[in-house]
């Protein structure tokens, strides 16, 4: 998969059937993102936008620890993992989301590419 995003032409030519591992990883994210949805389905009732809030947060998550970095957006998640349990047991629930949520605006106003983000370079 890592040769077909890189360079898909150099991975056809080294014989890798590009539009199969394609599909595949189609196919794992669609399994991974079902099974989640399994598992997080009894916790909560079901309506029409129970995947918001965590959408929500999953993308707070990524541009925290910089879109492009899979090690910055796994500490990210951690991290917010770890302070939202925090603020719940120190401040009560009610408090949690906004609190979280003022924190990764501080964060990103401190360090606008994510923990492990590396800003552009502009070639003029």
């Amino acid at each position: 998969m890592l040769a077909v995003v890189q360079n898909p032409d150099a991975a056809r030519l080294m014989g890798i059937n590009v539009p199969v591992v394609i599909c595949a990883a189609y196919a794992l994210s669609a399994l991974f993102a079902g099974a989640a949805g399994i598992l997080i389905a009894p916790l909560f009732n079901v309506h029409s936008d129970m995947g918001t809030l965590f959408g929500l947060k999953a993308f707070a998550v990524a541009i925290l620890g910089g879109i492009t970095s899979a090690w910055g957006v796994m500490l990210a998640g951690l991290l917010f993992g770890v302070v939202e349990a925090l603020i719940t047991a120190l401040a009560g629930s009610a408090y949690t989301q906004i609190l979280t949520f003022t924190l990764v605006i501080v964060a990103l106003a401190a360090m606008p590419n994510g923990l492990f983000g590396r800003a552009e370079v502009k070639k003029v």
